[in-house]
């Protein structure tokens, strides 16, 4: 047997994932812990420590299972959330809390809230603190894209309501148009969003 042997182990400063204030996983200082020389020599020595620097890196949690409802144009690009899913991964009993928000995207995964079939979407997962020790920056869940969504999913025109228009009187000609003398109003447009009508079109 060694007349002198190191036993024991080291510790990190924290049990946790470090992150900075953007949220970026960070290295933290790894302390000396229970390290320790042992041996019928260990009396002549000391053991000399410095600290050094080590990364715990969060747990990747699985979800499966959350859904995405159509709806009626509103100009946004947020979706609706049908279900949440079910979220797998966690250490031992811990449990958090996470949110999914649902976006409408192009091809190329820009936001897109224009009404059409066969939306494609993109989900991000917020996560919280949650139960049982459960804490936020030890986990971290992947974005899912849907660039081939499903041709159920989309966002419908909204209806508008045309009131007050008025169609100019004229001799009978065997046709069934007519000239517009007034447009009228046009209600239900979204937020500050407007339409041209134009008067004098026939109808």
């Amino acid at each position: 047997a060694a007349n002198v042997a190191l036993d024991g182990g080291v510790a990190f400063a924290s049990a946790n994932v470090l992150r900075n204030a953007s949220g970026v996983v960070q290295s933290q200082a790894i302390q000396q812990g229970t390290l320790a020389l042992s041996g019928t020599r260990a009396s002549n020595y000391s053991l000399g420590w410095t600290n050094g620097s080590g990364t715990i890196n969060p747990i990747t949690l699985s979800v499966t299972g959350t859904t995405v409802a159509g709806k009626t144009y509103d100009g946004n690009a947020l979706a609706i959330i049908s279900a949440n899913g079910t979220v797998t991964g966690y250490l031992g009993t811990q449990t958090l809390n996470v949110t999914p928000v649902a976006t409408f995207v192009d091809a190329a995964l820009a936001a897109n809230a224009n009404a059409g079939n066969n939306k494609a979407y993109s989900i991000s997962y917020r996560l919280s603190d949650g139960t049982l020790g459960g804490l936020a920056t030890n986990y971290s869940l992947a974005n899912v894209n849907v660039a081939t969504a499903n041709s159920t999913i989309a966002i419908t025109p909204k209806n508008l309501t045309l009131t007050g228009l008025v169609v100019n009187d004229r001799t009978y000609n065997g046709l069934t148009t007519g000239v517009i003398a007034s447009v009228g109003t046009l209600s239900g447009l979204v937020g500050t969003e407007t339409m041209n009508l134009t008067s004098g079109s026939s109808v």
